[in-house]
């Protein structure tokens, strides 16, 4: 049989793409993976299934898929061992859909991504960037580990990528570092270059946190003195002036903590808070009110006490 062309177009994450599919001894081969379509309330996806021998196998999955509470259309075919659903995103996600398959006999390929995370200091970080990978169309498990900051998430190729999951976790509100743009599956050599690199990125991102705290802690260490002199009286009396004092503190409120307020604006533009609310706007209102102890005196004075 002579070779031909045909061409699909797909909406692959919104954007148009053109698919070449060649036939060959009757056979179907798709030039790429193809992903999440949205056909408005529905969307539709392509499944890979292994294991698909004979028309019976092909009845099995689509019973399977069918009967799923939310699928409104499946089809298997047996030459793309691909299963396309048509289902509805809010009662069920591909990660049932995976499930469904798997529990009628078969297997679903899929790869794995490890990604670096930055920024998450408890473990409502750890739930919040679980929640937002999980989200994503085509990804079957999500698994956090706030010690080692790296989240290990299982996919369907072609459905999920690793860009859509680096998109999802700094729209949380956190941070994937660069050097995580290259894939694991690159090779050993180049996944040990980047666990050198996140190492590198790790250990430059404690300095800079060393060298914060050393110069908050020196410049507190003086404010302290100079606030409590009445039970220190060697300290000099020109440390007393508020004026001073004051100017000691702005930078350790605003340039060694500046980490808690870029946390805690994250949070607040999704809608939730963390540890980092908690002390920015703790340490926050110690300092306004110091501030205007200096600046506005006569607010905390009442006639005849000073």
């Amino acid at each position: 049989m002579g070779e031909h062309t045909e061409r699909l177009s797909y909406t692959l994450m919104g954007i148009t793409e053109l698919a070449t599919r060649e036939r060959h001894g009757g056979k179907m081969q798709p030039a790429f993976a193809l992903g999440v379509v949205n056909m408005g309330e529905y969307a539709t996806v392509e499944i890979p299934i292994t294991g698909i021998t004979c028309a019976s196998c092909v009845s099995r999955n689509e019973r399977a898929l069918r009967t799923t509470p939310g699928v409104r259309a499946a089809d298997v075919n047996i030459a793309t061992e691909r299963a396309t659903v048509t289902y509805d995103p809010a009662q069920v996600t591909v990660a049932d859909l995976v499930e469904r398959i798997k529990s009628a006999g078969y297997g679903v390929s899929t790869a794995t991504a490890t990604l670096p995370v930055s920024g998450m200091t408890c473990a409502s970080c750890v739930a919040r960037v679980e929640r937002a990978i999980d989200r994503l169309p085509g990804v079957t498990s999500t698994s956090v580990n706030l010690a080692t900051e790296q989240a290990h998430v299982e996919y369907v190729p072609g459905v999920a990528s690793r860009e859509t999951m680096i998109a999802a976790v700094r729209r949380a509100g956190y941070d994937v570092p660069a050097t995580a743009a290259l894939a694991p599956d690159q090779g050993d050599a180049s996944f040990e270059g980047l666990l050198d690199m996140q190492a590198a990125a790790r250990a430059s991102a404690y300095a800079r946190l060393r060298r914060r705290v050393l110069v908050g802690a020196v410049l507190s260490l003086i404010v302290l003195l100079g606030s409590m002199h009445e039970l220190v009286p060697l300290v000099p009396g020109w440390l007393h002036n508020g004026w001073l004092l004051w100017a000691l503190a702005t930078p350790v409120q605003f340039w060694v903590g500046w980490q808690f307020y870029r946390g805690a604006w994250a949070a607040a533009r999704h809608g939730t808070t963390t540890m980092d609310t908690l002390v920015a706007m703790g340490s926050s209102a110690a300092y306004v009110y110091s501030a205007l102890g200096v600046l506005a005196p006569s607010l905390f004075t009442h006639p005849g006490i000073r």
